[in-house]
């Protein structure tokens, strides 16, 4: 119990620190997966070090990769926490109180990548990972994420 407790804690830190969301809960249940199968107190802690130097690893890697703007920071996270809707410009812009060109200049700048881009690639992480660790129906997984049908979802993933 204490080590789920201890998951559930790091990956809150992980995602208050600028972690996916999709990525600190995968890893989370993965490794509470892991736990269920265990028997004694040395795997438990083996367990226990694996994970706590993945979750840090993959933070150090990020905060190496990712040193964004106030506003851009706050941008993703917007488009993290709403990724299961449509996201339009004009609501990123209207949530950041920017203008549209302004933000997708600065977006561009700092991310590499286009907004539209952007969340396209991280609906498609998040709909691959649905795929892989849930039951969920690609129709589903498509219409979760609001794409405009499913035969759009297809082209996009591929």
């Amino acid at each position: 119990y204490h080590l789920t407790i201890t998951v559930a804690l790091i990956t809150r830190f992980c995602m208050e620190g600028g972690m996916p969301a999709e990525t600190a809960y995968t890893l989370s249940d993965i490794y509470i997966q892991r736990m269920d199968k265990l028997n004694s107190e040395e795997e438990i802690a083996k367990l226990h070090e694996t994970l706590v130097f993945d979750f840090t690893k993959r933070m150090k890697k990020l905060s190496r990769e990712n040193i964004f703007s106030k506003q851009i920071s706050i941008c993703i996270g917007y488009i993290e926490d709403h990724l299961h809707e449509k996201i339009s410009l004009d609501s990123l812009a209207d949530h950041l109180s920017l203008n549209k060109t302004y933000l997708c200049k600065l977006f561009k700048k700092e991310v590499g990548i286009t907004i539209g881009d952007y969340i396209k690639k991280l609906k498609i992480e998040a709909a691959s990972n649905m795929l892989i660790y849930s039951d969920y129906s690609p129709s589903d997984i498509s219409n979760y994420f609001s794409f405009s049908s499913h035969s759009h979802f297809i082209n996009v993933f591929k």
